[in-house]
């Protein structure tokens, strides 16, 4: 920290450029789609290419050529599948897990100090980065992210065999547009099939829209594409649900709420708990109420007990023919006040 400099968010970063080393022109590297990781030679522009007939090296990072998994060919093969039924003859979908990896959700300290032998410390999951892609005049472009957290069989209650779809984002660039929320959709149905497959029972989903300015996945958006208010992407999902109970997939689905009450939870511990949930954060914040007001209570009794025994002390001390009738009226309400808040008090308890 004593390295930090106060500074002012100002500054205006140039965009880069790159030359073409045949012609010289300059372009910008975004415009170019030029990565010296992937091109080291340099950058030669299209013109150039077709001009002088220069063969430059295969681009080994496009998305058909990253790992393939079981996940991603199924939800590909899913997706172009609804689109040859449809007659949509567009640039082909390509589906790549970008990332998984094992790792444990950590219980946070207030219900682990409220349930010390109920919670354990952590659950463990394997979360997967899944991505799609379309290729739009020659180039893969990425359209869709989603971000999954699965606890299978081996984690412990009540995290046992559940998936957690935890954020879903999407840039709108997917052609032809009409398909946009049916190619979305067949993605999701297509997880939640893999998932009952390998024996998952559960799927929670997070709908909530990101709040104005927020992104959750892709760090920027067009800025023409609109934001869904809550109820538009309750409805978004529902339609989703309704498609997948239709084709066997989901057996029901219902909010927490109902699910609690279904299953008569007793406590706060039965809940599923997961990583960067509503819940998680939600019970953290309750339990710091509850001893908030606890400590304020106790406060408060301190004060009131702190109170009796001055008016005991006023009662001992009191003259008995000396003092005016108005003093002892203005004792006795003194006194009454003070009971009247040791009962209150009381009866908060």
């Amino acid at each position: 920290k004593n390295q930090f400099l106060s500074a002012k968010n100002d500054i205006q970063e140039p965009e880069a450029t790159v030359d073409c080393i045949v012609c010289s022109r300059r372009w910008h590297q975004v415009c170019a789609l030029h990565l010296d990781q992937v091109w080291p030679e340099g950058f030669i522009c299209k013109t150039c290419i077709n001009e002088y007939n220069i063969k430059r090296k295969d681009n080994r990072q496009t998305a058909p050529r990253l790992t393939v998994t079981d996940l991603a060919v199924r939800l590909e093969q899913r997706v172009n599948g609804f689109l040859r039924n449809e007659g949509c003859h567009t640039g082909r979908v390509t589906i790549r897990i970008l990332a998984a990896s094992d790792k444990i959700c950590e219980v946070k300290p207030r219900l682990k100090k409220y349930y010390p032998n109920q919670v354990p410390d952590g659950y463990p999951y394997r979360t997967k980065a899944i991505f799609a892609f379309q290729e739009i005049e020659g180039v893969d472009v990425v359209l869709f992210g989603m971000h999954v957290q699965e606890y299978d069989g081996r984690c412990q209650a009540p995290n046992t065999r559940r998936v957690y779809v935890s954020y879903l984002d999407s840039v709108y660039f997917f052609r032809p547009k009409e398909y946009r929320t049916e190619v979305y959709h067949e993605i999701l149905i297509g997880y939640l099939d893999y998932a009952k497959q390998l024996g998952y029972v559960y799927a929670h989903i997070w709908a909530c829209p990101p709040s104005e300015g927020d992104d959750y996945i892709f760090h920027c958006h067009p800025p023409e594409q609109r934001v869904p208010k809550p109820k538009r992407l309750q409805d978004w999902y529902k339609k989703m649900l309704d498609r997948a109970v239709t084709e066997g997939v989901v057996i029901d689905f219902k909010d927490v709420m109902k699910d609690c009450m279904d299953n008569q939870v007793q406590n706060a511990w039965s809940i599923p708990y997961f990583e960067g949930d509503f819940w998680s954060n939600i019970i953290e914040e309750s339990i710091k109420e509850l001893d908030q007001e606890e400590e304020d209570r106790r406060k408060q009794e301190v004060e009131a007990a702190r109170a009796m025994e001055d008016g005991g002390l006023d009662d001992l001390i009191e003259p008995e023919d000396h003092t005016d009738t108005s003093d002892k009226r203005k004792s006795t309400t003194t006194y009454k006040k003070k009971n009247l808040k040791k009962t209150t008090s009381s009866q908060r308890k």
